[in-house]
């Protein structure tokens, strides 16, 4: 490892490997001097911690449970790590938060809002999520999430898999209010991150095969503009309502019926872009 020296004793160096690790965990390492000291704060376009406070205290739970790169940050922090604090006097804790029947605090933080928000995205994607503590391994089914790559099926194992479950333990224990199961959605959402790739023209968002008549110029304009956004939820509408099976012996949409849909998306598509 890579050192720096001063008369405090010694600063392990932050790399760019630690740098890529919090950045996915929301926090980050800042205005490192000379010395080779900086100041661990909440990396502000994650958005997963509301106050610095909220990534110091984040990391120093990391730290506790083994995670390598968060004992360093905390090293490069001048904070005490596990080892440094285990003969210390911990002094009187601070009073809890007022509880509730179930033992969970009044109101949510807003971290646990914010992992709350995710597990709910990943339950409305029906995103599966099969954690093996022992392994380690997380198996993830994500085939319903829209642009997702590699097929949405994935296997994570070693020292990941064993990085996102002690992530997630870590929120889990400073939101107090989610369990460990919404905490592990929240992160693998963040992990899912790496494998969507958004489209880039509104034919790219459409299944093209369906919707074979779209003007050209309509399916060649961005799908996240405010007519391209409109374009893409109209279709995947009518296609939905087209093509779903309404009863069990095979009742559908009849295809007359079904065209004379599709005719007046397209005609609803061209008002909206050419008025």
């Amino acid at each position: 490892m890579n050192m720096r020296t001063n008369e405090a004793g010694e600063v392990p160096a932050w790399t760019v490997e630690d740098s890529k690790v919090a950045d996915e965990q929301g926090w980050g390492l800042f205005n490192i001097d000379d010395s080779g000291y900086g100041e661990i704060q909440r990396d502000m376009e994650a958005n997963r911690f509301e106050y610095d406070e909220d990534a110091i205290d984040f990391v120093q739970r990391q730290a506790d449970a083994g995670d390598v790169v968060a004992t360093k940050a905390l090293k490069i922090h001048h904070r005490p790590t596990p080892c440094d604090a285990e003969d210390e006097d911990p002094g009187p804790r601070a009073p809890s938060s007022p509880a509730s029947s179930t033992g969970h605090s009044e109101a949510p933080s807003a971290i646990a809002q914010t992992v709350l928000k995710a597990a709910q995205r990943m339950q409305a994607a029906n995103v599966v999520i099969e954690v093996d503590m022992v392994g380690p391994t997380i198996k993830i089914d994500a085939r319903a999430v829209p642009y997702i790559t590699q097929g949405g099926a994935f296997t994570v194992c070693g020292e990941r898999a064993g990085g996102l479950i002690s992530e997630a333990q870590s929120y889990a224990d400073l939101a107090e209010t989610v369990t460990l199961t919404d905490a592990m959605a929240f992160v693998v959402d963040g992990y899912l991150d790496e494998f969507i790739e958004p489209p880039e023209t509104v034919k790219d968002a459409i299944n093209t095969s369906f919707w074979r008549d779209l003007h050209p110029e309509i399916a060649g304009i961005e799908p996240d503009s405010v007519v391209g956004e409109a374009v893409v939820a109209l279709l995947h509408d009518i296609e939905s309502v087209c093509t779903r099976v309404y009863a069990e012996d095979g009742g559908a949409v009849e295809s007359e019926i079904a065209e004379s849909m599709k005719a007046l998306a397209y005609r609803q598509c061209l008002v909206w872009y050419f008025g």
